[in-house]
């Protein structure tokens, strides 16, 4: 129903830059939002490519940006993890911590600046998971 008053809403960003607020900093390539934190789903059916594309986010110099990495899996010996693992256990810069047990997450032990992700945990017990996506923005933490 068409309503006889509105409320214009606009960002505020513009207003707390003359404020004295920072200029926006991206943390992320072009193509991907300007936001701090992402927080996604990749679905589809199995062997569709999800794992692929995350791989090519973690890679490229225009997708996802951390100093630390963290996975949750049932498997840890799947050959694209064992991967990920040899690929970021050998740059300095990156810690990688891997957990196939969800009662091992502590949510907020999680580094600032980190990538969770999640594998095939649907029918898991949904705790943790939930935590940590919803405490990711407040601790600077993408999860996919």
């Amino acid at each position: 129903m068409l309503q006889p008053l509105t409320i214009r809403v606009t960002t505020c960003d513009a207003k707390s830059l003359i404020m004295g607020g920072s200029a926006e900093k991206r943390k992320y390539g072009e193509k991907l939002p300007s936001t701090m934190c992402i927080r996604a789903i990749i679905c589809g059916p199995s062997n569709y490519g999800k794992t692929n594309v995350l791989i090519n986010l973690l890679e490229s110099p225009n997708g996802v940006r951390f100093e630390n990495v963290y996975v949750y899996l049932k498997s840890l010996k799947q050959p694209k993890y064992r991967y990920l693992k040899n690929l970021f256990t050998s740059i300095d810069e990156i810690d990688y911590f891997t957990f196939s047990n969800n009662n091992d997450i502590v949510p907020s032990e999680t580094r600032p600046n980190s990538i969770f992700i999640f594998d095939d945990v649907a029918c898991d017990k949904q705790d943790v998971v939930r935590e940590c996506i919803s405490m990711s923005r407040h601790a600077n933490v993408d999860c996919f």
